[in-house]
């Protein structure tokens, strides 16, 4: 009966509710088994389908997944999207994690959800390592910068990024606080359809969850070069 057990928890996602304060309860996909874990957090103009398909080929026996609706988007469309807050539900997540026995917990984030991400880091709820795709410098008034020094400085930051002119500011910026570890495309998708229309990267995700990248003590990115533009600068 355990093998039964442990290929269903393979196979399909677990629905989990969890709570903060201000948010109140919201609804987890977990799947797959293990010590070390990644959450998925989806951006603006996304959903948690977005994430839902790399969640369920990541999930092994050692890893495992988990992705959800933020407010606002999905499942959760009817709620108010409380942006000052939805960290804490990263955080919750965290925290389920670890009373299950998960130390090894990171997170991949596209947009906004990085973001969140970046946010929900705290000396309770440590993440080893983030993952940014399409990387925004901020949103409604939440900042990818505001808790970067919480951010682990033994660890690159993982970046999928497209041909976005805010996206390479944001780069250069991150570039002065953490180690970047960059894969660029040249696709102007936003978010998640950089994956779909490039599914090499996947790989090379695949690789950075796993600890797998060579090198990962990469020099820092250098793109003072390529952000020669003109017009107002951004604000940031």
């Amino acid at each position: 009966m355990t093998w039964i057990w442990i290929w269903l928890s393979l196979a399909f996602a677990t629905e989990v509710t969890l709570t903060t304060p201000f948010m109140g309860d919201f609804t987890i996909e977990e799947q797959g088994r293990g010590r070390k874990a990644v959450v998925f957090v989806h951006g603006e103009g996304e959903s948690a389908s977005s994430m839902a398909r790399l969640a369920d080929v990541f999930a092994t026996r050692k890893l495992r997944t988990v992705y959800f609706d933020l407010a606002g988007s999905g499942k959760r469309s009817d709620q108010d999207a409380l942006y000052p807050f939805m960290h804490l539900e990263i955080q919750a997540i965290i925290r389920h994690l670890r009373e299950d026995g998960v130390r090894d917990i990171q997170c991949v984030g596209s947009g906004f959800g990085a973001i969140a991400c970046m946010q929900a880091i705290s000396n309770e709820t440590p993440l080893s390592q983030i993952g940014i795709i399409d990387p925004v410098h901020t949103k409604f008034n939440q900042s990818l910068f505001s808790n970067i020094d919480a951010y682990p400085n033994t660890q690159p930051i993982f970046v999928i990024m497209g041909t976005s002119l805010v996206g390479e500011h944001c780069l250069s910026r991150l570039e002065e606080h953490r180690q970047v570890l960059l894969f660029a495309t040249t696709s102007p998708k936003p978010g998640m359809q950089l994956l779909t229309e490039h599914p090499d990267l996947e790989q090379h995700l695949r690789a950075w969850i796993w600890k797998r990248i060579p090198n990962r003590r990469v020099a820092p990115v250098d793109m003072s070069q390529e952000l020669l533009s003109e017009g107002e600068p951004l604000p940031f």
